[in-house]
């Protein structure tokens, strides 16, 4: 856990710098529960940690790493007056040399410097954003790199309480490595999010794990409270992720699918949770579907819709063209199931694509429709 340094916590509060070559991670017989925990954190570590790498901007270098590299060493531009802070990535697809990191710190320079694990750098050839989700595609050459494809947890059967472990790449050799809880499913810009204090200091793009050494998150840049102090760190859950990379590699932006509804949460008298349609987009899938306004909307695939941003969830984080089954109330009470096929979210002008630089070795991604967000 990374809160107050001065707060003396029984359990692995936080390990900076953790040189995972040199420890056991197999716990004796007869080791008591702290120091199996510890070896949980290590054997978790090392099972994600060559999937890490480092980024900075291209134009920038990096000053000697501390000594016992408890935080990111700053890289500086030529002129050495403004620092700038390498970020962490995840290689999600090695043979096609994909990258996912947070978005906000590839805002700016349009190349990076990938260092690997092993200290060998790569220029990188493009980059994709999705300033939705909060994350970014970065490719480089990996050709000759042979690097193992992370395994992906399943974010959603995170509890309160279970331990987590963040991990950040800021220089050559070992990662970063901080220790947690899930402390909240947050929501966080319109999606839920988890809020954890396993990467609050790790920074942009950290990599959120669990005790399997699976990847259940990916860190989102710290926020403050309005007092000034550092809130918890927040990460893009693992199912959320895994779709942006894929779309983001696959069409070169997220394909959300949509609904073509527009609704209001249920007026108490209706005695009913739900969403009450004001109006239905013409040739939308809920017009197809025969969506009428004043339906009221109370459950997606047996799911009760509890609020605007859940049915919005629901339909966006669907994959395109998948058939969902509304739960409606006709005006007159009668009740229905009606079945609704989503469609990629359409942009007036066409679809737009992505900013890239790509080299001779690399194909550009097909055009796709956009991901325009509406209500």
């Amino acid at each position: 856990m990374t809160g107050n340094p001065r707060a003396r916590r029984p359990i692995g509060a936080i390990l900076v710098g953790l040189t995972l070559t040199s420890l056991s991670v197999t716990p004796s017989r007869g080791e008591d529960p702290a120091s199996a925990l510890s070896a949980a954190f290590r054997t978790a570590a090392l099972r994600v940690r060559p999937s890490l790498v480092a980024i900075r901007p291209a134009d920038a270098f990096l000053l000697p790493p501390p000594i016992l590299g408890a935080r990111p060493a700053p890289a500086f531009s030529p002129d050495l007056s403004v620092p700038v802070v390498s970020f962490t990535g995840l290689i999600v697809d090695p043979e096609k040399g994909y990258i996912l990191t947070a978005e906000a710190p590839t805002e700016g320079p349009t190349r990076f410097v990938v260092t690997f694990a092993d200290g060998r750098e790569r220029i990188t050839a493009e980059i994709r954003r999705d300033r939705r989700s909060g994350l970014a595609l970065i490719a480089a050459d990996m050709r000759d790199l042979p690097h193992p494809r992370p395994s992906w947890g399943d974010s959603s059967q995170l509890q309160l309480g279970d331990w987590l472990i963040g991990l950040g790449r800021f220089v050559p050799g070992d990662p970063s490595i901080s220790v947690g809880i899930l402390s909240a499913h947050r929501r966080i810009s319109g999606f839920e999010g988890l809020e954890t204090d396993a990467i609050g200091r790790l920074g942009s793009g950290a990599v959120l794990v669990n005790l399997k050494g699976e990847v259940v998150g990916i860190g989102q840049p710290i926020r403050r409270r309005p007092d000034g102090s550092e809130a918890l760190g927040h990460a893009v859950p693992a199912d959320r992720a895994r779709r942006v990379a894929d779309d983001l590699g696959r069409y070169g932006e997220v394909r959300r699918g949509y609904l073509g509804v527009s609704v209001e949460p249920a007026e108490p008298s209706a005695g009913r949770h739900g969403l009450r349609v004001v109006s239905v987009r013409p040739d939308s899938p809920a017009a197809e579907a025969r969506v009428e306004p004043g339906d009221l909307i109370l459950a997606i695939d047996g799911r009760d819709v509890n609020g605007i941003a859940a049915l919005q969830d629901a339909i966006e984080s669907a994959p395109i063209g998948q058939e969902r089954t509304l739960s409606i109330v006709r005006q007159g009470g009668r009740t229905l199931e009606i079945k609704v096929r989503t469609r990629a979210m359409p942009t007036p002008g066409g679809p737009v694509r992505p900013e890239t630089v790509i080299p001779p070795t690399l194909e550009p991604p097909p055009d796709a429709p956009s991901t325009r967000q509406e209500p």
